[in-house]
């Protein structure tokens, strides 16, 4: 168990077994209306009132501040003297498996602990051309990163958000970008070139929050969160990567959704809504310019075929 003076509000979301016996807290987010089931990375956030023992897991964990002005001392068994340091909010440090960490300070703070899955970060190494997960380094401590930094601190803030403010499929995205930052800033390996392009698993990610999403208005924004760039770097990468603009690319897959329901008998102005089309006119011309033929008509090919 944690020790008495740990301050025990701790949430969880998709808190990994290995857990169990260890943490005693009342506050789960996994168990609220499946907020955290089925992320790619489980996160808990940890509030202290000056002295915190994170206990042994099997998965490297990386920590981000949250709050508190100084940690006085970062203890795990491979360092002998531990260390101390002023973590700001620019700070990442990771976590090896099956050690424990202790932190001490004289004033409260709170941390975020990310529980990185070892088959979860391999996938993403094979991906990068790496063949397997390669060595991390292990002097990350309270290193300043502000690229990984910010997306982590995103990453916590959408997991104890409200119930519902955000699909496991985006998670994931998010949980997608960080896994990819922390290879590409942390392994010895040499890591395939994405530059200009896009990695498989963002395509993945992309495809499935389109699909999740494809009633509703999507813009190249919501796009270019799911990879870490920026709208127009993303709007560049996409087209290198697929060779149609982003735009092309999603009205594309909304007419493959709409000839799917046209083929199941919906009418034409229920189909619309369904694929993100606020008018029927407007479907009409999106549909004919890509398929060639018209709603209406394609309708009565499928009926007379």
């Amino acid at each position: 168990m944690l020790p008495n003076k740990m301050d025990k509000r701790l949430c969880f979301a998709a808190r990994p077994p290995s857990l169990d016996s260890t943490i005693s807290t009342s506050n789960k987010l996994s168990s609220l209306s499946g907020i955290g089931e089925g992320w790619l990375i489980p996160v808990g956030v940890i509030e202290s009132s000056g002295s915190a023992v994170l206990p042994s897991v099997d998965d490297l964990t990386l920590l981000v501040p949250i709050s508190g002005n100084k940690i006085e001392c970062m203890r795990a068994p491979l360092w002998q003297r531990g260390i101390s340091a002023t973590p700001d909010e620019n700070t990442v440090t990771l976590g090896l498996s099956g050690f424990a960490y202790e932190l001490e300070s004289q004033e409260p703070f709170s941390f975020a602990q990310f529980f990185m899955h070892a088959t979860f970060l391999e996938e993403i190494a094979i991906d990068l051309g790496l063949g397997g997960l390669p060595q991390l380094r292990e002097d990350i401590k309270f290193h300043r990163d502000y690229v990984l930094n910010n997306q982590l601190l995103t990453y916590v803030a959408a997991a104890t958000g409200p119930a519902g403010s955000i699909s496991p499929g985006e998670m994931n995205a998010r949980a997608l970008v960080i896994g990819i930052e922390l290879i590409r800033r942390y392994s010895g390996g040499h890591v395939k070139s994405f530059v200009g392009r896009l990695t498989p698993r963002m395509m993945l990610a992309i495809d499935k929050y389109i699909d999740d999403h494809l009633a509703e208005d999507i813009c190249i924004s919501d796009l270019a969160v799911l990879t870490g760039l920026s709208p127009s770097h993303f709007a560049h990468c996409f087209r290198a990567t697929v060779g149609d603009p982003p735009y092309r690319y999603l009205v594309g897959r909304r007419c493959d959704r709409a000839k799917h329901l046209i083929r199941l008998g919906m009418p034409l102005a229920q189909v619309a809504l369904e694929v993100g089309f606020s008018a029927q006119p407007q479907f009409s011309m999106a549909f004919r310019r890509l398929v060639g033929t018209s709603p209406s008509a394609y309708r009565a090919a499928v009926r007379s075929g």
